[in-house]
């Protein structure tokens, strides 16, 4: 016999009256604990509720970052960017990524399919090495032109130091003496020894670089140097870059060194369609003293490339938007690569941009 139970009901038996005295507390009681129960179970699925929530938030968070990362990796593309064969049918054009606490400066590498390489400006002196050592891993022997847009040091400077890794074809650059500048002078001394022809350039002067790639130089005005700069005036050294249009069956790309605003405005006059261009190179260092929209609007690229390695004008991003241009910046997508074939400009990328401004990202 069970005595919890049978002790209980057997005595209440005797009394019908505390019978249901009895039943009645114990029905309370059953309804006091089952309230207790859903109200705790209402409490733990509330709980529950905002967990599951948490969880759904951090999830969709996770998710979305699993998304950026997706449409944008974190893993390097080094070997792709500088691959010596895959993209030989077509023109390359190679913005180098320039390392450094200071800003480095420009340096674009190009080559033809016919085996032709141009190297536009240098860096620093402290880039030389680099620029070597990138040219070296391209396979690169020989440069044909090297082209200097202007005597500053971020764009002369390392022109000694591949002139000692690689011979050198010939010099091209504007008539701009620099003196007591050791960059300047250090360049210049070893074209001459090492016997590089020296080529200054002006409006309306051309060269080819093999057999189908040609350029046309915009800027700057036939006749305006020497006489018209001062080497202290470095806005007005900057102005007087070299501006020079690449042409590659029926493609175009447009580099403009560190040409200023009012050089932007006299381009646009002088030369109006004939600045037309798939791609542009954004004129110093996309720095505010540049790039206005008007000229923006004359050019009409699809792809620009800001060469800098300490990037900060994000503003001018934003104009570059407004037009549906695709902005590529070497401190944050590395090295990067643009290939012309006669009917399509390709952009590749050293790396993938992953914390780019929202209004980039639609």
């Amino acid at each position: 016999m069970d005595a919890f139970g049978g002790g209980l009901m057997g005595n209440c038996s005797k009394s019908p009256i505390a019978f249901r005295l009895v039943f009645l507390l114990l029905a309370l009681v059953l309804l006091s604990a089952c309230g207790n129960v859903k109200a705790s179970e209402a409490g733990n699925g509330l709980a529950a509720g905002k967990a599951s929530k948490e969880e759904k938030h951090s999830a969709e968070k996770n998710g979305a970052k699993a998304e950026v990362q997706t449409a944008g990796s974190t893993a390097l593309r080094t070997e792709e960017v500088f691959d010596r064969k895959r993209f030989n049918d077509a023109l390359r054009i190679r913005y180098l990524h320039l390392t450094g606490k200071e800003v480095m400066g420009d340096s674009i590498l190009i080559q033809t399919p016919d085996g032709k390489t141009m190297l536009i400006d240098a860096g620093l002196p402290a880039a030389g090495g680099q620029v070597a050592a990138y040219a070296k891993k391209l396979g690169i022997e020989r440069i044909d032109i090297a082209l200097n847009t202007h005597p500053h040091t971020d764009h002369i400077g390392g022109f000694a130091a591949v002139a000692y890794y690689l011979p050198i074809g010939e010099f091209y650059t504007g008539n701009l003496p620099y003196p007591g500048s050791q960059s300047y002078e250090k360049t210049f001394a070893a074209m001459e020894e090492k016997n590089v022809p020296i080529r200054y350039l002006e409006r309306e002067d051309t060269f080819q670089l093999g057999n189908e790639v040609s350029f046309e130089v915009l800027s700057p005005p036939k006749g305006s140097l020497p006489g018209n700069v001062h080497p202290s005036d470095l806005p007005a050294v900057n102005s007087h870059s070299l501006v020079v249009k690449l042409n590659y069956k029926g493609q175009s790309f447009l580099f403009t060194g560190d040409i200023y605003k009012d050089r932007e405005q006299e381009l646009i006059q002088s030369m109006g369609d004939r600045l037309n261009a798939l791609g542009m190179h954004v004129a110093h260092h996309g720095s505010t003293t540049s790039s206005s929209f008007a000229f923006m609007q004359a050019v009409k690229p699809q792809a620009a490339v800001i060469s800098n390695n300490h990037f900060k004008n994000l503003d001018l991003l934003r104009l570059f938007d407004a037009q549906k241009t695709k902005v590529y910046i070497t401190e944050k997508h590395g090295n990067i690569l643009i290939t012309l074939d006669g009917k399509k400009m390709n952009v590749m990328t050293e790396k993938d941009w992953l914390d780019s401004p929202s209004f980039l990202k639609k």
